[in-house]
């Protein structure tokens, strides 16, 4: 399995990406690193820019999987320079990414119907060798493009099923009516998570996806961390998902192992979700797509 290691959004922790990149290589992964170019200047100017989308579209082109080194900011500039019409002419690629990464895999989905997985990045701290998530990842790049599967603990009243669609709110939120976020997720089990946004915020966030419509038919909406640096901040966040329930017509499920936390357990957008038992599971068959 040949993975292509590359960063088209912010600059990743070079110390823990060159320890992931070698663990990655001493499980037996064909791990290739292609960083940003130190001459091409900042990220988020005009050259920059064009030596990301060089970055994301090359390894779009060669690679079996695409591991995102770290979030930041800058994807949704790449997002209107990417050819999907070539795309669409091959097999995906397994793009594997959270945080600002959110919008390259929901483009990917809105677009081309490709499947994606939310999960940690290699080049952040919080990708840790020994974790229940990075060991979760090692089992779906393992096993792509064959069946992949994965769960994880969740709580809430209820029960669901549907396809996953979901990631980071505000990045998500910032492309709602755009061809990048699906128009609809009607029938979806649908994940959000967010850090350093306080609950007014998230809930102005949200209330965009209630008032757009795409939420509209959501089979269940799951909630992650939403993780602040203020304490009063997180003290006011602690009863975001009772506000939650007071505005959607869906189950609404918690789950302390997603989103910008030590253990962010892999979710694939695409792939087919059921809620019970106090647990979320996922299952993602191989299909003509992926042949």
């Amino acid at each position: 399995m040949r993975l292509i290691v590359i960063d088209p959004s912010g600059r990743p922790d070079a110390g823990a990406l060159a320890a992931s990149c070698r663990a990655l290589a001493d499980v037996g992964f064909d791990v290739e690193r292609r960083a940003y170019p130190d001459d091409a200047g900042p990220r988020l100017a005009a050259p920059g820019v064009a030596a990301r989308l060089a970055l994301l579209e090359g390894a779009l082109a060669d690679g079996d999987v695409i591991l995102c080194a770290r979030g930041g900011y800058g994807m949704s500039d790449l997002l209107p320079r990417l050819d999907f019409e070539a795309l669409g002419a091959r097999a995906p690629s397994l793009v594997v990414g959270f945080s600002d990464i959110s919008a390259l895999l929901s483009a990917l989905y809105a677009r081309l119907g490709w499947p994606s997985l939310h999960a940690p990045m290699p080049g952040s701290p919080l990708w840790r060798e020994e974790g229940d998530d990075v060991r979760a990842v090692l089992k779906v790049l393992a096993a792509w493009p064959g069946s992949c599967t994965g769960s994880l603990p969740v709580r809430g009243d209820g029960e669901a099923r549907g396809p996953l669609f979901g990631g980071c709110l505000s990045v998500l939120g910032a492309l709602v009516g755009t061809p990048y976020v699906p128009r609809s997720l009607s029938g979806h089990v649908v994940f959000l998570e967010d850090v350093n946004e306080s609950a007014p915020r998230v809930l102005r966030h949200l209330n965009q996806w209630l008032q757009s419509g795409v939420l509209d038919g959501a089979s269940a909406l799951v909630l992650g961390g939403f993780v602040h640096d203020d304490s009063g901040e997180r003290e006011a966040l602690a009863s975001l998902p009772d506000r939650v329930r007071e505005r959607v017509r869906c189950p609404v499920f918690v789950s302390d192992r997603l989103g910008h936390v030590s253990c962010n357990m892999p979710l694939m957008l695409g792939a087919e979700a059921v809620i019970g038992d106090s647990r979320l599971s996922w299952r993602l068959d191989p299909g003509p797509m992926l042949a």
